[in-house]
């Protein structure tokens, strides 16, 4: 069953919330429920909303992937369709968004992922790779309602060969299919910088990117249950 207790999806909701923060959470609210609802059709149990600070052992780990090339990958959407870096990454640059199939930060990142999918719509491609199976990969989006496509990762080989070793990990390819930078985590300066990263890659003007509801220090989300943790983040 898919059950959030009724916390906000990320720290960055906090006592003095803006209209804008507190429209956000009472979206998610809406979508969500108030925690005691049990959808007969859910399939997944998100996990109970904790903090996860990036850690320097995090970013190190994340710098050392950039220019080089991006590990190739063939996986299916949850309508059945194979995507391939190559077919992603061929003319426009790749947002790649790694999401851990419980884990409730995914769900508050989605939403600046997606923001990035509307400043640079016909620019840039995005996915999101998840830890699941075809079952799994359509409850999340039926929960979710993602703008982008949901590629399924169920044994975790390409979350593993990207070193997304936790959910919300992002990863910018440029055209070519070589890794433009790796982020462990996102923040508004992250946010910012990437923007102007992906204007870059794609030979576009650049947008600048405004929020008032995105973290100010680097965050991230719960560990992939597989993957080999950094020192710091045990």
């Amino acid at each position: 069953m898919i059950l959030l207790r009724k916390t906000a999806f990320c720290s960055f909701f906090d006592a003095g919330a803006s209209v804008k923060r507190a429209w956000i959470l009472i979206s998610s609210f809406v979508l969500f429920g108030n925690g005691c609802s049990k959808p007969p059709d859910a399939d997944i149990a998100f996990r109970e909303q904790k903090e996860h600070p990036v850690t320097e052992s995090m970013k190190v780990a994340s710098e050392k992937l950039g220019a080089s090339m991006a590990p190739d990958f063939s996986l299916k959407d949850t309508s059945g369709v194979q995507h391939t870096l190559a077919s992603l990454s061929d003319k426009k640059p790749l947002l790649i968004f790694f999401i851990e199939k419980q884990c409730p930060c995914c769900v508050g990142a989605k939403y600046f992922v997606e923001r990035m999918q509307q400043l640079y719509p016909d620019s840039l491609n995005v996915v999101g790779v998840l830890n699941g199976d075809e079952k799994i990969g359509k409850a999340w989006e039926k929960k979710t309602h993602p703008m982008f496509k949901v590629l399924l990762d169920p044994k975790q080989e390409t979350i593993t060969a990207y070193k997304a070793e936790r959910g919300v990990y992002i990863t910018l390819v440029a055209p070519g299919g070589k890794i433009s930078k790796a982020y462990p985590g996102y923040s508004l300066e992250m946010l910012k910088e990437l923007s102007q990263r992906i204007a870059k890659v794609a030979g576009v003007p650049a947008q600048e990117f405004r929020s008032e509801a995105a973290p100010t220090t680097l965050t991230s989300g719960c560990r992939f249950e597989e993957a080999e943790p950094t020192k710091e983040s045990k």
